[in-house]
């Protein structure tokens, strides 16, 4: 590498640390500012933030996952329901929603919806165990995924046993 090139990522790397410690300061002022932005952000962002959470890399396994189980009808049929919708849904509906209910949790909207009253603690400890089962599910395929993922560079081992 040149010496511009040391420049221009020392550059990146400083103004990078700059914004980091100018938005963790306005963040860190309450629990709004830090998880809603002190509910500033227009519903078509929160739309937006809702839609880019779908495109992660567990969305690019499944999708490989389909097209090697179903050749390229695997690929239509992740397109058709489980990225293009959920989007359209996101960036349509749920960022205005978001905005209008004023809620910061799924246990605050529970409680919006249900109220305090039985109903409403039924809801909430329906949705924590729903997000308690979800997560030891997703950690779990992410865990087994990385073995068999590291198993094909150690020599030795079978990928299959590192399910």
């Amino acid at each position: 590498m040149q010496p511009l090139d040391y420049i221009v990522i020392a550059g990146y790397l400083l103004g990078l640390l700059t914004i980091g410690a100018v938005l963790t300061k306005r963040a860190g002022r309450s629990g709004d500012d830090y998880f809603l932005a002190n509910r500033g952000t227009p519903w078509w962002a929160l739309g937006a933030s809702g839609m880019s959470s779908n495109l992660d890399v567990a969305g690019t396994v499944t999708i490989i996952a389909l097209v090697y189980q179903f050749g390229i009808q695997g690929f239509f049929v992740e397109m058709r329901g489980g990225v293009v919708l959920p989007i359209a849904v996101w960036l349509a509906f749920m960022g205005k929603w978001h905005r209008r209910s004023q809620v910061t949790t799924t246990a605050e909207w529970m409680v919006l919806r249900f109220g305090q009253g039985e109903q409403g603690k039924v809801a909430r400890y329906t949705a924590a165990l729903t997000y308690l089962v979800i997560t030891v599910l997703m950690v779990t395929f992410f865990l087994t995924a990385a073995a068999k993922f590291v198993a094909q560079f150690i020599g030795g081992v079978d990928p299959t046993l590192a399910a």
